[in-house]
C-alpha cells in the first residue's frame, strides 16, 4: 500500500514508526503502550507517508496471539487504507479522530 517491497519493509525494524506522520506518532505510540499493558485490541487511526510522497490514512487493528512455546506472545494485525473515507469526511465537514 505504501510502495515498499516486503524485503525493504522488513529490513528496517523502524519502518512502521518512521512512516507514520509526525503529527500522528503520539496516537500510535499511546495505542501501542495501552496494547502492551492490557493485551486488549490495538486500535489507532493515523497517516503514513508512501514511497511516492503521498500521505495516506490507515486504521490499524491488532490482537495479541499466543505463539509457540519458544516465541511467547506475538502481535498480529491489519492495516486498512481509509484515505478515501477520510477525504470524504473532510469534504463533508465531518470531524473524527
Amino acid at each position: 500500500m505504501l510502495g515498499y517491497t516486503p524485503q525493504e519493509w522488513l529490513a528496517d525494524p523502524m519502518s512502521w514508526m518512521n512512516r507514520i506522520h509526525i503529527d500522528d506518532r503520539e496516537i500510535a505510540l499511546a495505542a501501542e503502550k495501552t496494547f502492551q499493558e492490557t493485551h486488549e485490541l490495538f486500535y489507532a487511526e493515523y497517516r503514513m507517508s508512501a514511497r511516492d510522497g503521498r500521505i495516506l490514512w490507515f486504521r490499524d487493528e491488532a490482537v495479541m496471539l499466543q505463539s509457540t512455546e519458544h516465541h511467547g506472545l506475538v502481535m498480529q494485525g491489519v492495516l486498512y487504507n481509509i484515505t478515501a473515507q477520510k477525504r470524504l469526511e473532510e469534504n463533508c465537514g465531518i470531524r473524527r479522530r
